[in-house]
C-alpha cells in the first residue's frame, strides 16, 4: 500500500524543550543569526497543510501528531483530506477505536483472511 497518513498522540511525539529548572544552556541569537533565521523563513514558508503534503513528494507513509481534542489539530486533518486526495494520497489511519468494539477488532485482527466487511462496519460504528 502507498502513500498513507497516519495519526498519532501526543503521547508518541518527542519533545525537544529543555525543561531543566528554565536554565538555557543555549547561547542567545545574535542578530545576522536572526536575520539568517528571519530570511530563511520568508524565502521557504510552507502552510502545515503544504508542509504535510510535500513530505508525500519523496515518502510513502507520513506520520502526523496530534494533539487529543485539540479544534485546530481536527481542522488540520479535515483541511488535508481534499488536499491528500488531490495529491493522489487515498488512505488515511488513525490510532482510534471505540472499545465497546474490542471483540469484533480481536476478530478481524486475529482472523485467518481479512474480512473487509468487519473492517468498515467498525470503522462506521465506532462514532
Amino acid at each position: 500500500m502507498k502513500n498513507i497518513i497516519l495519526l498519532l498522540s501526543s503521547l508518541l511525539i518527542l519533545s525537544i524543550t529543555n525543561c531543566n529548572n528554565n536554565k538555557s544552556k543555549t547561547a542567545p541569537l545574535d542578530d545576522q543569526m536572526i536575520a539568517e533565521l528571519k530570511n530563511y523563513i520568508s524565502e521557504n514558508y510552507q502552510t502545515p497543510e503544504e508542509y504535510i503534503i510535500s513530505k508525500f513528494d519523496d515518502h510513502d507513509i507520513v506520520f502526523v501528531g496530534e494533539r487529543h481534542r485539540l479544534r485546530h489539530d481536527v481542522k488540520l486533518i479535515r483541511d488535508l483530506i481534499p488536499m491528500l486526495y488531490e495529491k493522489g494520497v487515498y488512505n488515511l489511519g488513525s490510532e482510534f477505536a471505540n472499545f465497546r468494539q474490542q471483540d469484533e477488532i480481536d476478530s478481524l485482527i486475529f482472523a485467518a483472511e481479512y474480512d473487509e466487511d468487519l473492517a468498515r462496519l467498525i470503522q462506521f460504528k465506532q462514532w
